[in-house]
Parts: structure tokens; C-alpha cells; sequence
């Protein structure tokens, strides 16, 4: 896709083009675009931050690193579809099982905090190099043709092992923000640092996948840091917890 620099004859006639990042069963009609059932592996997940009228989700990208906040794994590549309008694709080292892709999209809209087309495996997301013609309502709201233009060139590829142990820590943080517990019962912040140190050593200790456990180790930095900052666990214990769950796994 890199190779997409100047849109064709065909791109430049008021004609959208989309590209899907999924595999489909042979067998389908011709020009049938599929149903969820009909995928076979999901190449890359999508996230859609929309800035348009009723929409604030571009709000929650950062644009200066490519980075979505609170997930430690960056994008493979970004593309602006218009102006203040971006899709961050995370594309896999290799195929993932539809179901293994769908269970990641449904988090990583859910950490993203983005348009809920990055829920959906089949969403037709725009090419690069090509021009994005508004529809009438679009037009009616001010919006003209663009072009859709790399914001971040493709570059590299996140392993599904990766991906979705960057993806559970976010959502673990999500719901167990700990400037919410209460630090008077039992599900207070001590009790929550000590249950998340626990956590994120005994899965250093038990992953096999490389990659797995360099996300694992680099998420318990920004976990565990949080409330070592507030003071619920000593950063020397908890440096050396998980230096020994690495050298042990």
C-alpha cells in the first residue's frame, strides 16, 4: 500500500475506494463484500477517530506520537482520510482467526474510545493515494473532496500475542482506575496494587511467547508505576518481583 502514491484515473471520477483488511471464503458471489460469517482471518484491526459534526473521537488520538493513550503498542500505520480525521491500522505478522480478531476489535474500540466501525471486521476503511468524496449530506455540512494521505507510513506489523496483552492491560486500567477505590475497604488501593503485582508477575513468569512477555513487561511499567507514583507499592520490590519473573519464566 505504500506504493499508492497518485490516485488512478478511475479514483479521480468521484468514485470512493475502500480497502478491507480480511480474508473471505472463495466461494462468495462475485462483488458480494461479505457478512462477519464469511471471513476466514482477520489481517489487521482498525481504529476510526472521527472529528466530524457529533463526533470528538480524533480528541482521543495522540497526534504527535501516533499513539493511543493507554495502550503501549503504537499503530503499523495512520492514515488522514480528511483533515482532523484519522484511521490507526494495527496490522498482524500473520493471519488471526476471525473470532481471535473480532475479540480484539470489541477492545481495542473499547480502549480507543473511537467510531464504532473499529468494532466491526468487515468495515471498509479508505486507501491512501486515493480521493475521499464527501456524500451529500457531507457536502451539505461543508465538507470537499481530499485526499486520503499516509499520516504515519506503514512501517512494521504487532504480533496477535502482543497486541492482546497490550489490549487486556488497558482494559484492566479501565476498570480498575485506582484514583476510584477506596482506600478504607477491601477492595481499596492497597489491596489492588498488591492484587495487580501478583497479576502481572505470575503472567511474566508464565509466558512462552517472546513477544507476549516484552508487552507484559512493558505494560507492568506503566501499571504498576501508577501506583508505585501513589505510593501503594515500593518501586524497589516491585523491580525486583518482576526481574525474578523474568528470569524464572
Amino acid at each position: 500500500m505504500n506504493a499508492i502514491r497518485k490516485p488512478p484515473s478511475w479514483a479521480r471520477d468521484n468514485i470512493n475506494v475502500y480497502f478491507s483488511w480480511h480474508m473471505l471464503r472463495p466461494d462468495l458471489p462475485h462483488r458480494s463484500g461479505g457478512e462477519k460469517e464469511d471471513v476466514i482471518a482477520t489481517l489487521a484491526l482498525v481504529t476510526d477517530f472521527d472529528n466530524g459534526p457529533g463526533h470528538d473521537e480524533a480528541n482521543n488520538f495522540g497526534t504527535e506520537t501516533w499513539t493511543i493513550p493507554g495502550l503501549s503498542i503504537a499503530p503499523s500505520a495512520v492514515i488522514e482520510t480528511s483533515p482532523g480525521n484519522y484511521q490507526a491500522i494495527f496490522a498482524f505478522h500473520a493471519p488471526v482467526p476471525p473470532k481471535d480478531g473480532a475479540a480484539l476489535a470489541e477492545m481495542l474500540w473499547k480502549v480507543a474510545q473511537c467510531d464504532p466501525a473499529t468494532k466491526n471486521i468487515v468495515q471498509p476503511w479508505r486507501v491512501p493515494g486515493t480521493i475521499n468524496w464527501p456524500n451529500r449530506k457531507k457536502v451539505k455540512e461543508g465538507r470537499t473532496p481530499v485526499l486520503a494521505r499516509w499520516a504515519k507510513p506503514y512501517d512494521t506489523t504487532v504480533s496477535y500475542a502482543a497486541l492482546k496483552a497490550a489490549l487486556e492491560a488497558a482494559v484492566d486500567e479501565i476498570a480498575d482506575d485506582p484514583d476510584e477505590g477506596d482506600a478504607g475497604g477491601e477492595t481499596g488501593p492497597d489491596v489492588l496494587a498488591e492484587n495487580e503485582l501478583v497479576k502481572y508477575v505470575t503472567k511474566i513468569r508464565e509466558a512462552r511467547d517472546k513477544s507476549n512477555k516484552n508487552a507484559l513487561i512493558l505494560n507492568s511499567g506503566v501499571r504498576l508505576g501508577r501506583f508505585v507514583g501513589a505510593g501503594w507499592l515500593e518501586a524497589a520490590r516491585v523491580i525486583r518481583e518482576v526481574h525474578d519473573a523474568v528470569r524464572s519464566g
